[in-house]
């Protein structure tokens, strides 16, 4: 289909008929002002509310511009008069991959706006007392604490984090090991029984033969 002969039509329509007051009217850039479109009255057309969301759909097919595919999202997440106008499923997977793939061009290699900047003081102490005793991403207390896991939820746990580095080898920084004592005071120490002493001995001489079993040539 030639979809810019159809919208020239459309346009050529409205430009060509007269609408009696009662009817809802949209005004339509003919040239759009994203596509160096004037605004001055020979470029706007007098549209219904169905025709507008018509000409948007087919400057969509005709340009699939990052302009044209945002201006068409709108369109089909937006109330026209009351009535909201759908497009296949088909289509409108299509129209929001293209959405998708504007947007991650546009924010390709954009820096974040505090990037290399220092919160002051006082918002970072606000930030802090704002998030204490809450979960991360949920914003509300988790529902883990007291708790513990099963042991088939540790083995999965385990497999899930098999060669992903750990801090091993790596320092604290001072400020790190001061903040640590810090949140431990006041904390009961767990006592060592002969049985978790047996239990960390036995991970530590696993954990040295896997260690060794990798560094070995095959």
């Amino acid at each position: 289909m030639n979809y810019l002969k159809v919208y020239h039509q459309l346009i050529y329509n409205s430009q060509h008929r007269i609408l009696s007051q009662d009817i809802y009217v949209e005004k339509h850039h003919i040239v759009p002002l994203s596509l160096k479109g004037e605004d001055i009255e020979s470029n706007i057309a007098v549209l219904t509310a169905k025709e507008h969301f018509v000409a948007h759909h087919l400057l969509w097919k005709i340009h699939r511009n990052p302009p044209m595919t945002k201006a068409f999202m709108l369109m089909c997440n937006t109330k026209r008069n009351g009535v909201k106008y759908k497009i296949t499923a088909k289509e409108y997977s299509i129209l929001k991959e293209d959405n998708k793939k504007f947007r991650s061009e546009f924010m390709a290699g954009r820096p974040g706006n505090n990037l290399g900047k220092t919160l002051p003081q006082e918002w970072r102490d606000n930030i802090s007392k704002g998030q204490k005793g809450i979960s991360k991403g949920k914003g509300n207390p988790s529902s883990f604490k007291g708790k513990t896991h099963t042991d088939e939820a540790k083995q999965k746990i385990s497999e899930k984090r098999k060669g992903i580095p750990t801090r091993t080898g790596i320092p604290f920084s001072e400020e790190t090991k001061k903040q640590m004592s810090i949140n431990r005071l006041g904390k009961k120490k767990v006592p060592w029984t002969e049985e978790r002493r047996a239990a960390r001995s036995e991970m530590m001489r696993e954990l040295h033969r896997k260690r060794k079993e990798e560094k070995s040539p095959d």
